[in-house]
């Protein structure tokens, strides 16, 4: 019992400690575990001109990333003075990298964090982006690319009026998934932990995979489709849904309300299941020769509401 209250009490007292010294330091430091020992950081923002380009690759450890439009191309770097991320820019490439080995986890009070801006000038068209980040978050508006790909390890995404010709991949660990009038050839998004919420956006192949969150797709369109889900609920409302699509949920409710034509295929363990309001077997599928446009739904444990026209 002595040493259970030595240990919380020297755990207050470096609370204490780290607290004192982010007030006395101000908003602009910190403190991080490297090599062994606690290192103050101090933070500096810095904007740089950078030179035409077309391509974007940012591969950082902990920092936020902004991708915006304006006026003139440009970087703004928030990051630690003594390890500072790296810009580049040749051939139409811009990148940002981190420095390798040091840490930007903190401990203690700070208002700031580090953090990548690209502004890109208006009506400017990208071939490729792409961003490597282990914890962070990721927000990328009004931008036209021809391929986009984020691999992230924890941090949120969000994405808003964005037109990818080609593949916009995503694959994240840990974080939510936000995306509002995305338009783009095939989304395919690999999520282990996280809600997914899409309004407004069109498709031509949707692919989903993902372990634990809830899904919420609204108002949007594709022409094939595949979700695949291990535990969460799954709501696909007002949406135009053509081709093949299929559902697989492990647990969780699923919700579809299309104003679509489909052939309907339902199969549950555990869960009541409706058409249209009225309930259905569990083992349901539409007696019809036409095979163009479907839902084909497998449930675990959960209850399946759709409300479609059910092609005859």
């Amino acid at each position: 019992m002595k040493k259970i209250r030595t240990s919380l009490f020297l755990l207050l007292l470096v609370g204490l400690i780290l607290i004192t010294v982010g007030y006395f330091k101000g908003p602009a430091y910190s403190l991080t575990w490297n090599n062994n020992r606690l290192v103050p950081i101090e933070y500096v923002t810095e904007t740089q001109k950078v030179a035409a380009f077309k391509n974007i690759a940012i591969d950082v450890k902990d920092a936020e990333v902004e991708i915006i439009s304006g006026d003139v191309a440009g970087v703004t770097l928030t990051h630690n003075k003594e390890a500072k991320m790296v810009v580049t820019s040749t051939d139409n490439r811009l990148e940002v990298k981190g420095k390798e080995g040091v840490s930007n986890v903190q401990i203690g009070l700070t208002s700031s964090y580090p953090k990548v801006t690209i502004t890109v000038p208006k009506n400017s068209k990208l071939d490729q982006l792409a961003i490597t980040n282990r914890s962070g978050d990721v927000k990328v508006e009004q931008q036209d690319a021809k391929e986009i790909t984020l691999d992230l390890k924890s941090g949120d995404v969000n994405f808003s009026d964005v037109n990818v010709a080609g593949d916009l991949k995503i694959q994240q660990k840990y974080g939510d998934l936000q995306l509002d009038q995305v338009n783009s050839k095939i989304l395919a998004v690999l999520n282990n932990a996280g809600d997914t919420k899409i309004t407004k956006s069109k498709f031509e192949k949707f692919e989903f995979e993902g372990d634990y969150g809830d899904i919420n797709v609204k108002a949007s369109k594709w022409n094939q489709s595949t979700i695949k889900n291990a535990s969460g609920d799954i709501s696909l409302t007002d949406n135009d849904m053509f081709g093949e699509n299929i559902i697989i949920n492990r647990y969780g409710d699923i919700k579809i309300k299309s104003p679509s034509t489909l052939a309907v295929k339902v199969i549950t363990k555990y869960g009541d299941s409706y058409l249209n309001g009225n309930e259905i077997n569990s083992n349901y599928h539409t007696q019809t020769k036409q095979t163009e446009n479907s839902l084909s739904i497998e449930s675990n444990s959960g209850d399946v509401a759709i409300d479609v026209r059910e092609s005859r």
